[in-house]
């Protein structure tokens, strides 16, 4: 099958030898020219046309476009096909994430589950949710189906514990947890629960609130990316600001990576980033690459308080991509008044001259903070000719082989049991003591809130106009809760 031109004509996709010769030129193709690569992709889903069995066989050429027009042609295949061919729709799932479709993959993904999917197309499927958190219920579904039929995959076990623990935990969250609820009846008017959130793309932390009462918390997130989801429902709850926190008032240099959630102030540091990579075998160093630079408006978060007129923050939550240090020194004043601090930290170089963990478990540690916890951990494995397949898992549990933590989220809060703490002002009042518990409840730290609670009760029982009557009765509800919720999960 000769042809002077190559076309998308000049192949049968009915025919296995033309579906063959077809993969092979488009694989050659993408090596030398992906945009050329992607148009002849997209020109053999409209050659196609309506005939479902050739659409059916283009998607399973297995090609991977590289542009939005690119994957969009596939989506919009993978749709023609799902119902006719659900076995071969894997890919539309991906690239329908991609593209920030959520609602296309869970149509791809009901086609698949009322099929017949096998081990490995509902594994693609459980790799695809697990890493886009996208719908942690759908997810758990798929690990079941998987699970009926290999019980002992280390993997998929693991998976579906963190998920059922996530959404197990977000439904508590959302409707106001236990010893969270005695503690806000103590509150005053007008004193409610003030959190940021500093990174703010399709921000969870108003799925957290969704059940609580209105006049009882606020969020105030701040994302400079231009193309950042910063869109929220309860606007008289959320502020959402278009602007990046820094160290001083002026501007920084964002650095646009091919992954948008790496984009960062700091470069990556793409000659250590040569050596690792991300799930089986993309290296960090090709996804990491910046593609563009632009100048944003950048301010301080004292300053930022100050102007507005908002109170201290009792919460913040920074995912800022190795700048997270900088922030909190540039906020003196808010970091003196706050309970208790989330952060992304690096392990590893990933960016050039950012900080790393050491840095700032060290700075923290002299503002008066203990650390608590580490969560959702990212891994990254090494280059090497004889690669090691690895599902990776962001649920901090050991496993073999194991790969190397690069990134995680860590939790501090204040201690007043703390040496440091111990005789600081701040714990001569009540209420700081019961704020820090509702801190810590949310979270996860329920051993902690409730030492908390007890310790008010115990030393400034007069704080109430019942004794504490009300709040005894609460935590003894929220211990009869947690010890419900151990047996169920036990």
């Amino acid at each position: 099958m000769m042809t002077e031109t190559i076309t998308p004509k000049s192949f049968d996709m009915s025919k296995r030898e033309d579906w063959e010769a077809a993969r092979r030129y488009i694989d050659t193709l993408a090596q030398s020219n992906s945009t050329q690569a992607d148009k002849f992709f997209i020109d053999l889903c409209d050659s196609a046309g309506d005939d479902l069995g050739r659409l059916s066989n283009t998607i399973s050429l297995g090609y991977d476009p590289k542009t939005p027009r690119g994957a969009r042609a596939l989506v919009d295949a993978a749709l023609s096909v799902s119902t006719r061919f659900p076995n071969r729709i894997d890919r539309g799932i991906l690239f329908a994430y991609k593209l920030g479709r959520p609602e296309i993959a869970h149509v791809l993904i009901d086609a698949i589950l009322v099929g017949t999917p096998g081990p490995r197309q509902l594994s693609n499927v459980e790799k695809f949710l697990v890493h886009y958190e996208a719908d942690d219920k759908k997810a758990i579904e798929i690990c079941h189906r998987i699970l009926a039929h290999d019980p002992y995959r280390v993997g998929t076990l693991t998976h579906q514990a963190e998920l059922a623990s996530r959404v197990q935990s977000a439904h508590i969250l959302s409707n106001v947890p236990p010893i969270a609820r005695g503690v806000l009846a103590s509150f005053e008017p007008e004193a409610y629960l003030n959190i940021l959130d500093g990174g703010a793309t399709a921000s969870a932390v108003e799925k957290q609130f969704s059940n609580w009462p209105a006049d009882l918390w606020r969020v105030v997130g701040f994302d400079p990316h231009p193309d950042a989801d910063l869109s929220v429902d309860k606007t008289a709850n959320v502020q959402m600001i278009r602007t990046a926190l820094g160290q001083a008032p002026g501007t920084v240099m964002l650095y646009h990576t091919k992954i948008d959630g790496a984009s960062s102030i700091y470069r990556p540091n793409l000659a250590y980033l040569e050596n690792l990579v991300h799930g089986n075998g993309h290296r960090l160093s090709d996804q990491m690459a910046v593609i563009s630079e632009s100048e944003v408006a950048a301010i301080d978060l004292d300053t930022w308080r100050r102007t507005a007129g908002i109170p201290p923050f009792d919460f913040i939550k920074l995912n800022v991509q190795g700048a997270e240090l900088q922030i909190l020194k540039g906020a003196p004043d808010s970091l003196e008044r706050c309970l208790g601090i989330q952060s992304e930290v690096a392990f590893a170089p990933v960016y050039e001259e950012s900080p790393v963990f050491r840095e700032m478990d060290a700075f923290l540690d002299a503002a008066g903070f203990t650390f608590f916890d580490i969560r959702k951990t990212t891994t990254s494995g090494r280059t090497s000719h004889r690669t090691v397949p690895f599902m990776g898992s962001r649920v901090g549990q050991f496993r073999w082989p194991s790969r190397q933590i690069t990134e995680a989220h860590v939790l501090y809060l204040r201690d007043p049991f703390h040496p440091k703490e111990v005789g600081c002002a701040r714990w001569q009042d009540p209420d700081i003591w019961l704020r820090l518990a509702l801190i810590s409840e949310m979270n996860g730290q329920v051993d902690f809130a409730m030492q908390l609670c007890e310790t008010v009760l115990d030393r400034w029982p007069s704080h109430f106009e019942d004794q504490g009557a009300a709040l005894t009765a609460a935590l003894n509800t929220a211990s009869d809760f947690y010890h419900n919720l151990n047996l169920r999960n036990s």
